[in-house]
Parts: structure tokens; sequence; C-alpha cells
């Protein structure tokens, strides 16, 4: 797994202001607020296989998207508010979860099977124990009531 931040640059991938790219052996997904777009590898006989994705697939974002800046302005109005932000805790942990299976998979050289009820991997002791992250002493997580 490869990770790449280049924050300082102001560029994202595929010349985009921002976004992520996910690379495949068999193509690229790119995903940015307005839109995404798949690159298929071009046909590799070797491996047999073909151009699947002709033209890349795009889809625009809806009108009520909102980017970075509009999410820091409701995350603020929200704190003083006491009311929901648009993006809470339910509709964003989905992305943590997987850019964080994504690491625990590599660390532990397994295929992983997530239990969205339990939050945690099935059948994979160290798998689920890097869920917890290890403190430096004298830091640990707190106790939350409830």
């Amino acid at each position: 797994m490869i990770w790449e931040l280049p924050v300082s640059m102001g560029l994202g991938p595929f010349q985009r202001g921002h976004g992520i790219a996910f690379i495949d052996n068999n193509g690229t997904l790119v995903v940015d607020r307005s839109k995404w777009e798949v690159f298929p590898e071009k046909e590799r006989s070797q491996a047999g296989l073909r151009n699947k994705l002709d033209p890349p697939a795009t889809r625009q974002a809806s009108p009520e998207a909102r980017g970075l800046p509009q999410h820091t302005a409701n995350f603020i109005d929200c704190m003083r508010s006491r009311a929901t932000p648009r993006c809470d805790v339910r509709t964003a942990s989905p992305a943590a979860v997987n850019a964080h299976s994504g690491n625990i998979a590599l660390r532990t050289s397994a295929t992983l099977d997530w239990d969205a009820e339990q939050t945690r991997f099935k059948s994979n002791r160290h798998a689920n124990a890097l869920l917890v992250p290890d403190y430096r002493r004298p830091w640990k997580l707190p106790d939350l009531p409830g």
C-alpha cells in the first residue's frame, strides 16, 4: 500500500485540486468531490486482461455536494448550535473504516472480513488488536460514559 499526501503542492491526483486515486492492476479509480472516474489499464495480453470500461465512467456530484470549506463552516455552526453536522460520525465512519482496514490488512498480511454491527473483524484477533491504539505513557484513551 502506498500513501501520498501532497498537501503543500495544492494538487490532487490526475491534475485535480483534491481527491484520491485507488490504483489497481486492472485500472485506477479517481474520486473527488465533483465526480469519480475510472481509468482502465490497457489490454495486457500476458495477463489476459481487457479494457472493459471504455470510455471512462464519470458521475457528476449532486448540487447538494459540499466541499471542505462548507464542511468546516457547518462543523463550527454545529458546535455553536449543537445541531447534527451534515457529515456526522455515522456518515463519515465508513470511510475511516475502509482506510484503516487497508492498513490493518497490510500489517497482518490477511484477508479481512469486517463486521459492521460488532465494529470488529471476523475471526482475526491480531487485526482486532490493531483497532485500539497503543498510547505512549502517560497518555491513555479516556473512559467515556455510556
